[in-house]
């Protein structure tokens, strides 16, 4: 049980961070500012970012809907 936890907890949105990042946000940035050039050093914070504000939006709606259910 605690397997499935971690897993559901921490790979799936470190995955989905990485996906969103390289797959929405990547491109959009390069449309954008044309004379950007990602390197590692930058995707990987932003990645980070993204996998971050996945796990604490998830928590935050947990909460949101916790307080208006009680």
């Amino acid at each position: 049980m605690l397997f499935l936890r971690a897993v559901a907890n921490i790979l799936f949105p470190a995955v989905a961070g990485f996906v969103i990042t390289i797959q929405l946000l990547l491109p959009l940035s390069m449309s954008m500012f044309p004379a950007l050039q990602p390197t590692a050093l930058a995707l990987i914070p932003a990645s980070g970012l993204v996998t971050a504000l996945l796990c604490l939006g998830h928590l935050a709606v947990r909460r949101l809907l916790a307080r208006a259910g009680a």
